[in-house]
């Protein structure tokens, strides 16, 4: 199956519960995170299914995150 991969600024204030809740809602998993340098802030990752890229991201702005970069391609997730 083919998926997208997104990267996302999370802030800590959002939490990284939420973000997961959001991606594992429309059928994605997350693949991690890091902490941003110099910030509480949260650089997240995850695989979401091709189809439901749209869904995702309006979910994700709903809930008020704003820089989300999406990287396209075919990408095993185990």
């Amino acid at each position: 199956m083919n998926y997208f991969h997104i990267y996302c600024e999370v802030p800590a204030k959002f939490g990284l519960s939420t973000f997961s809740r959001i991606v594992k809602k429309f059928g994605g998993k997350c693949t991690g995170y890091k902490n941003k340098i110099g910030s509480s802030d949260f650089i997240a990752s995850a695989f979401i299914p091709k189809g439901k890229e749209k869904e995702v991201l309006t979910a994700l702005g709903k809930e008020g995150l704003k820089d989300i970069f999406v990287s396209e391609g075919s990408f095993l997730m185990v």
